[in-house]
């Protein structure tokens, strides 16, 4: 898995599928309803990516791309999904320390992706 050219030493234990999804949306008139339904779409769709646990140093990357606040391009090196340009939403995670190990490592980690677009796979070879 691949995010703004980092790519995961750890990759998530749980992630939203990037699966489009139907929008469906009903107006009430006065002695009416009236449904509108639109394509499925995968665009604004959040994504949540958990790990139990990770070092810091992956942490750190992933932050560094959170506090830039820009779009990055998130492959999830899944068959006929993706990449996407995301927007990265949110990012948090417990420290706590390891015995025998220099580093500390994060726990509970949940970063929240929002796709903002479908990237053509050809383009990316």
């Amino acid at each position: 898995m691949i995010l703004g050219g980092y790519t995961f030493d750890w990759k998530p234990d749980d992630f939203t599928p990037p699966d489009p999804e139907l929008y469906k949306s009903i107006v009430r008139t006065w002695d009416t309803a009236v449904l509108f339904s639109w394509d499925e779409e995968i665009l604004g769709k959040p994504i949540e990516l958990k790990w139990e646990w990770m070092s810091a140093a992956q942490f750190d990357a992933l932050d560094a791309l959170y506090q830039a606040g820009v779009q990055v391009v998130w492959d999830p090196e899944v068959a006929g999904v993706g990449p996407f340009n995301v927007e990265i939403k949110g990012l948090e995670g417990e420290l706590f320390e390891v015995a025998h190990y220099e580093q500390p490592y994060r726990e509970k980690v949940v970063m929240t992706l929002l796709i903002a677009d479908s990237i053509d796979a050809q383009v990316m070879s």
